[in-house]
């Protein structure tokens, strides 16, 4: 008699791969194993084989699942959850056929086994069928199972705690910051636990701790964590944040990783699990010091990556002096010696820098070097104002600005000196000692070209520990789709209160954040009236390959789009070219830089409307030379409203762009926007057409929304910008 006969086995076929059969067969062949109850769950990508499947276990019940996930509520847990509600044994489990196993159906049933002891041994007893945890368990339909139970009436321990730890054993788990806490030894851990789309109203009835202890040994130091919710790009809130402070001065030198686990009272479930790091945990970190200068406390620490292992690492040194300075130096150099002369994970590039900056380290150690940048080829917005700043300002320093030298931009910057060609030697050289990473785009935009950015963020950036600044581009009306996980800059600039307060709702920056303005802005001086009216249009994510993922396609085809479309109707159109004509104004059309290879080709059939080229006037000219702007949602409308200058919005397309591209915005053009918003052609020429002939009067209505806009409407953004990132630079301790 098998021990496994209150058990329902649930099968998931994804495909059509002769696994699932192969699978099957090894399963009638284990005593333990082969009669317990049987579901097939497969998807539509598994009909092809379900036929065979039907006649090699014709006692087994079948599931068809959606092909669609869809949102939260997604078809997909639905299916699984009336798979649960129609299982009659005191158990389930969830597997899948294995890929490389050896002894699939043996492992299985070793799983069972003590998935099972774990719960009787927390007395746990449910009305409803038990899910065993198996290591081929995933989010989709573990939170199914979860949702299920929840819905069948109110939880309490010890069933609270187990779908917890179901939910971390299935979930996926990783670190997305760690803050110094200067004051104390202790340090603020950023963490998020997520099971997919598992959603809820309200927090979920278990808890986390994050914890640092040894891999394989014990616990060192631990704290109960506080949930908060995660908002996605789209808006969409999860209980997935998990934060936590937590104290090193017990913990002793060395390495260590960084853990979750659930918070209960049952040992059975008190399961630690490795968190990830996330690229923005590994991007931003480097050597800190807390407990104070004068503290006999004083620890530093360094959140770092070991080869291809999963774990975020942190390593961790006690005491204050020349002594303890000596033997962190030495830690760091063995953690180059083992890199350089045994990684092969790190690659040769990787290992090759490493060595190059371990030997010219002494040589640079009193030098503090700025890297500042914007895409390979451009020398226009933030970054470019903020280096000629600098090297006006403060000439002495070692600012350097990286770009192409073969753009046409290059001459517009080569007069202030230190311009570095992208991917050089020279290039690649700074970035192994440089103390600042400053860019109006993305840090990735500085990576020399020929490093893997993934390689660089796990192999080399945590030991060079450069702070990174993000000088951005634009103001953030969408903040939900900034992650600290995802740039890990340690400095992010917004230019008021409501930008500040989104970002640090939604993006997991808090003190990273200053309210400086742009550097940018203080070249915005309103000039004389030139009859020209600027249409800036921005780009749809859906219409371009995704930027540096390798995709090469586009998720809708641009031919034929809402987007070409209106482009056509309005540049071609009769009327507008009336209007202009009769108000004696013209043009100018300006191509988001994503989509310009597409937009320069379009047709412009009157003398008076232009195609813009930024390589010929830079983007700041255009911007002051313009007396009305016509935009769909570019966050240049920012930069206008701050010269006085009347914007008209068209959200010709605005389903299709809340779709497919925008985020939950704090900022809503029609409650906050600077001028009016119109959704048709007619209407974006009308409202063209009443601007035009008052000769670009600013709207008193308008212009009152403008003044409240900006935290500082001045010349001193520049200054603010390297102020903050000084002090950055004294409070961070630097690698030595």
């Amino acid at each position: 008699m098998t021990p496994f006969g209150d058990l329902t086995l649930i099968l998931t076929v994804r495909g059509p791969s002769p696994s699932s059969l192969h699978w099957l067969k090894e399963l009638s062949k284990n005593d333990l194993l082969r009669n317990v109850r049987l579901v097939i769950a497969h998807h539509p990508d598994a009909d092809p084989i379900v036929s065979q499947l039907r006649v090699q276990v014709p006692a087994a019940t079948f599931a068809e699942l959606p092909s669609d996930e869809g949102p939260d509520d997604s078809p997909t847990a639905d299916a699984y959850a009336q798979v649960f509600a129609d299982i009659t044994t005191r158990y389930a489990a969830l597997t899948e056929p294995g890929k490389n196993e050896n002894d699939p159906i043996g492992d299985l049933h070793r799983e069972l086994v003590g998935s099972r002891a774990r719960v009787e041994s927390t007395g746990l007893k449910m009305e409803e069928t038990c899910l065993l945890y198996t290591k081929h368990d995933r989010s989709t339909p573990t939170r199914a199972y979860i949702r299920y139970v929840q819905a069948q009436g109110e939880t309490v321990a010890p069933l609270t705690d187990y779908l917890g730890y179901l939910a971390l054993m299935a979930g996926s788990h990783s670190l997305e910051g760690v803050d110094a806490v200067y004051t104390a030894s202790a340090i603020d851990l950023q963490a998020r636990v997520s099971i997919g789309k598992f959603n809820s109203s309200s927090p979920p009835p278990w808890s986390y701790r994050l914890a640092i202890g040894d891999r394989r040994g014990p616990t060192h130091a631990e704290a109960r964590a506080t949930m908060t919710e995660r908002i996605s790009n789209q808006g969409v809130r999860r209980w997935e944040n998990v934060n936590a402070r937590v104290p090193l001065v017990d913990i002793p030198d060395g390495n260590h990783v960084i853990t979750v686990s659930l918070d209960t009272t049952y040992p059975e479930l008190q399961v630690s699990r490795p968190l990830r790091p996330r690229p923005g945990a590994l991007a931003c970190a480097r050597t800190f010091v807390v407990g104070g200068e004068e503290s006999p406390q004083q620890t530093r620490y360094l959140i770092h990556a070991i080869r291809r292992a999963p774990q975020t690492w942190i390593t961790i040194q006690h005491g204050v002096g020349k002594k303890a300075r000596q033997r962190w130096y030495r830690a760091l150099l063995r953690k180059d010696l083992r890199t350089i002369l045994r990684d092969r994970a790190a690659g040769i590039r990787m290992r090759s820098a490493r060595l190059t900056r371990l030997v010219t380290a002494p040589f640079m150690r009193r030098q503090q070097i700025w890297l500042i940048g914007e895409r390979a080829d451009t020398a226009q917005d933030n970054g470019y104002h903020l280096f000629r700043h600098l090297r006006t300002e403060h000439p002495r320093r070692q600012v350097y600005y990286v770009m192409d030298k073969t753009s046409p931009h290059h001459s517009r910057i080569r007069d202030l000196g230190n311009v570095v060609q992208h991917s050089s030697l020279r290039h690649q050289f700074l970035m192994l000692h440089a103390n600042v990473l400053a860019n109006a785009y993305s840090v990735k935009h500085m990576i020399p070209r020929q490093w893997s950015p993934t390689a660089y963020t796990r192999h080399l950036a945590w030991r060079v520990g450069a702070a990174r600044v993000y000088l951005k581009h634009g103001v953030n009306v969408s903040a939900n789709s900034v992650k600290r996980g995802t740039g890990g800059y340690d400095l992010y600039l917004s230019v008021n209160p409501m930008e500040s307060a989104a970002l640090r709702e939604s993006s997991g920056y808090d003190r990273q954040i200053a309210e400086t303005g742009m550097p940018r802005y203080d070249a915005l001086e309103p000039g004389p009236q030139t009859r020209t009216v600027l249409f800036m249009p921005t780009w749809r994510r859906y219409l371009v390959p995704k930027l540096f993922s390798g995709m090469d396609e586009a998720q809708v085809p641009f031919e034929g789009s809402t987007y070409e479309t209106f482009l056509r109707s309005f540049l071609g159109s009769p009327r507008l070219h009336e209007i202009l004509e009769r108000y004696d104004y013209r043009l100018q059309f300006l191509p988001h830089y994503n989509l310009r290879d597409i937009l320069s080709s379009f047709p412009l059939t009157s003398a008076r409307t232009l195609l813009a080229d930024t390589d010929q006037t830079s983007f700041q000219e255009l911007i002051r030379g313009c007396d009305a702007f016509v935009t769909d949602h570019s966050s240049v409308h920012f930069d206008v409203a701050y010269l006085g200058t009347p914007i008209i919005y068209t959200h010709f397309d605005a389903k299709e762009y809340a779709e497919g591209h925008a985020s939950v915005s704090w900022f809503e053009h029609v409650r906050d926007g600077f001028g009016p918003v119109v959704y048709t052609l007619d209407e974006t020429l009308d409202a063209l057409e009443e601007l035009l002939a008052r000769d670009c009067a600013p709207d008193p209505f308008y212009t009152a929304r403008v003044d409240a806009a900006f935290t500082y409407r001045d010349h001193s953004n520049c200054q603010r910008v390297v102020r903050v990132v000084e002090d950055l630079l004294r409070r961070s301790a630097v690698n030595p």
